[in-house]
């Protein structure tokens, strides 16, 4: 039931982010807006994230939680400064450079850490709890936010600049997001209806190290 719950939240959230593109897509084909930001849209953008951390955790424990290490908090630290640099570099540096709105502003730097906040929230739940015989629908998670994150830097920094484009190839990233996601929900449907058995100790500790490593 968990599991059920914990899909159909980030369900919501794939249809927030679809509401939201279908009022992009009607401000610019429509009523001929050339880049509506801010809009009332970005609400369903911004949601999927919140949608996104709120299946991430409902989702249940299948085994007991891990040990949390020194090592998962370095790499945490480690990733955390990596996001905070470059949102100061990527969205604020920028934005002050060409005098954007403050409240244009705001609404960038809130959606971005809102967007941050889905990557770590995927990482660190990949890290300190032990999933299920086969770790690959958490792992795609993990994979899909953080090109959430990465791509959502390039997209404010240009809206704020004045230089992006509804043809930008960047769109295509949001596509692999989204393809990651279906993938990883295949994959639990999936294990869902098939047998899991234990791994070995052995696989368990080397999985744990990659989880470690990763970043």
């Amino acid at each position: 039931v968990l599991f059920r719950s914990a899909w159909l939240l980030l369900g919501l959230g794939c249809v927030s982010w679809l509401i939201g593109q279908l009022h992009w897509n009607y401000s610019q084909l429509i009523l001929g807006v050339g880049i509506p930001f801010p809009s009332i849209g970005q609400i369903f953008f911004s949601a999927f994230a919140v949608f996104a951390i709120a299946a991430v955790l409902q989702m249940p424990e299948s085994r007991e939680r891990t040990q949390f290490t020194f090592k998962h908090l370095g790499n945490i630290g480690l990733v955390t400064c990596c996001l905070l640099m470059t949102i100061v570099l990527g969205t604020l540096e920028p934005a002050l450079q060409t005098r954007v709105p403050g409240f244009y502003l705001l609404i960038a730097v809130v959606h971005t850490l809102l967007v941050a906040a889905t990557f770590l929230t995927a990482l660190y739940a990949l890290w300190t709890y032990r999933w299920s015989a086969s770790w690959m629908p958490m792992l795609l998670l993990v994979i899909a936010t953080s090109v959430y994150a990465i791509v959502n830097v390039v997209y404010a920094q240009a809206l704020l600049t004045n230089t992006y484009l509804a043809a930008d190839l960047i769109n295509v990233s949001w596509l692999v997001m989204f393809g990651l996601i279906a993938v990883a929900a295949h994959e639990q449907a999936w294990l869902s209806q098939h047998d899991q058995r234990e791994l070995p100790q052995g696989i368990l500790a080397h999985e744990r190290w990659l989880e470690a490593v990763i970043p």
